[in-house]
């Protein structure tokens, strides 16, 4: 009887101490997606579990939703650099300057390769005078340069943000 009890008492504390978060939707005119907008405090309280969100119409019926995460989204452009000196030895190293005009921030490059099994290892420096040279990045590994498609595959290469000539 004792067990009863205390089930139907924790059951009863369960219900009571239930968060209840209400707000009030503009009418929607059109069909199709609409984008809504939650408070902070409705955000809080579903602590990243959106598994008991709900929106009822005016009729108390559940409308369907889908949640859109919006992530910041970086917009790329690709421009062609030029190769002001390239320097190869016999099917081992190739050295390659490459001129930024702009002396735009840098922190990537995209390099279009062959398809190959093989590893390749680079470094990256960079010169204002082509005097003096900085290490940017040393002995890093460059490989899955097979693509699934077609005879080249596009390969990015980070490196810390510069702006050296």
């Amino acid at each position: 009887m004792k067990a009863k009890i205390l089930i139907f008492a924790i059951f009863v504390c369960s219900l009571g101490f239930a968060q209840n978060y209400k707000g009030k939707l503009n009418e929607v005119s059109e069909t199709g997606f609409y984008e809504i907008l939650l408070s902070p405090q409705v955000r809080s309280a579903t602590q990243d579990n959106t598994d008991y969100f709900r929106i009822i119409d005016a009729a108390q019926n559940e409308v369907p939703y889908v949640f859109v995460s919006k992530t910041a989204q970086i917009e790329r452009t690709f421009e062609s650099l030029e190769i002001i000196a390239k320097n190869t030895i016999k099917d081992s190293i190739t050295t390659l300057i490459i001129k930024n005009y702009q002396q735009e921030n840098n922190g990537e490059l995209v390099f279009t390769v062959s398809n190959t099994e093989i590893n390749k290892y680079y470094s990256i420096s960079g010169s204002n005078d082509q005097r003096d040279w900085f290490g940017l990045a040393s002995n890093r590994l460059l490989n899955n340069l097979n693509a699934q498609q077609g005879n080249t595959t596009n390969k990015t290469i980070l490196f810390p943000s510069n702006t050296y000539q």
